[in-house]
């Protein structure tokens, strides 16, 4: 839709959440979450500054967490075995009465990844946060599959290949930690990654529900293609170092490299550009100026009269432009 209407000089309008929780802004094209240097290159009102302020406080001392990830925190294992049980019963059912059904509704691949997700996470287990003598490097497991791997990293969409690559550019004293994605826990349990665990015995993998807080204060830096992770690090003034296209790859701290010997050298010599607060602050008040009130993501507040009144009049307001 959005080739066909650029052909056809259509405005196409594709929304982003804002970090910042009941905002939300327009993207520069929909296969994107990078946003134009100009929205940055500018002094930020003085309300943003006061809201980003509050909001960066919240991240520091309460590790406040967006409204869409809350829902897949403190899953319990025992209710995960029990859903993915019910969605393998009633696959086999559909498959038995052959129903016709759409792949979302049907999708073999899921079905059974979660269902291995799930009986796995009872008895394999994690590795400890704890590592002796060592300077630990975070990467947090994305979401699989997902336009983050396929859009916004696409040279880095292999995971596995990639965190491989990552165990070659360390120096010594440094170990490798991944973290699950909190809406895909046992991920790290599948065969492929405990392939790779077993082949990288230096490598740690953490569940998705540890506090990704308390990993990344613990962290010497984090690599990341798109996670919200990575902002929370930055936030917490931790060297990141970005490998895709997301909302935050303007900070003027952000570390970007375009070679695994780049990145070697970034970790071997500790090359990290560290964030600094006031920058952060303004960085988040510039996005909040092209933001507006609203919630376009599926949540509890999207029927809400309020929020459908926000909704259109940011339409308005950018049709109107």
């Amino acid at each position: 839709m959005y080739i066909e209407a650029k052909a056809r000089g259509i405005k196409y309008l594709a929304w982003m959440t804002n970090p910042v929780n009941g905002y939300f802004y327009w993207t520069s094209d929909p296969i994107s979450l990078s946003l134009d240097e100009s929205v940055f290159n500018k002094e930020p009102s003085q309300e943003s500054l006061t809201i980003a302020k509050d909001y960066v406080d919240r991240i520091i001392e309460k590790g406040e967490k967006p409204f869409y990830i809350l829902p897949f925190l403190n899953i319990s294992k025992t209710s995960n075995l029990v859903k993915s049980l019910k969605g393998v019963i009633k696959h086999l059912l559909r498959r038995i009465k052959n129903t016709k059904t759409s792949f979302y509704e049907d999708s073999t691949s899921s079905t059974w990844n979660f269902f291995e997700r799930s009986y796995k996470s009872i008895y394999l287990r994690y590795d400890s946060l704890v590592v002796d003598n060592s300077n630990l490097i975070l990467y947090p497991l994305h979401y699989e599959p997902e336009a983050a791997l396929s859009y916004l990293s696409e040279f880095y969409s292999n995971q596995v290949y990639l965190i491989e690559n990552i165990i070659k550019c360390l120096g010594v004293k440094q170990t490798l930690v991944v973290k699950e994605h909190p809406a895909q826990s046992g991920m790290l349990l599948t065969k492929k990654y405990q392939s790779l665990r077993k082949n990288n015995p230096g490598l740690v993998f953490l569940p998705s529900s540890i506090s990704s807080f308390d990993v990344i204060k613990k962290s010497e830096s984090v690599i990341t293609l798109t996670s919200h992770l990575g902002w929370e690090a930055i936030i917490l003034g931790k060297p990141v170092i970005l490998l895709g296209k997301m909302f935050y790859d303007k900070h003027p701290q952000i570390n970007k490299i375009n070679t695994f010997e780049e990145l070697r050298e970034f970790l071997k010599n500790k090359k990290y550009i560290i964030p600094q607060k006031s920058d952060t602050l303004n960085y988040v008040a510039n996005l909040l100026d092209i933001s507006y009130l609203g919630t376009p993501f599926p949540s509890n507040e999207l029927y809400d009269e309020e929020n459908i009144l926000n909704i259109k009049e940011a339409i308005a307001k950018a049709l109107s432009l």
